[in-house]
């Protein structure tokens, strides 16, 4: 969700290249992030 409102902000601002990489990369870094948290378990006390 975020991701997409990123890109919506970016978009209307201009398309410049510098943009769309670094929003790409912190939507692949923030999808990185929750795919991990999603697949490793939780650790038991």
């Amino acid at each position: 969700m975020a991701g997409v409102l990123l890109l919506v902000v970016i978009v209307r601002r201009g398309r410049s290249p510098q943009y769309v990489v670094l929003a790409a990369f912190l939507i692949l870094l923030a999808i990185g992030l929750w795919y991990t948290s999603i697949r490793t378990p939780p650790t038991l006390p």
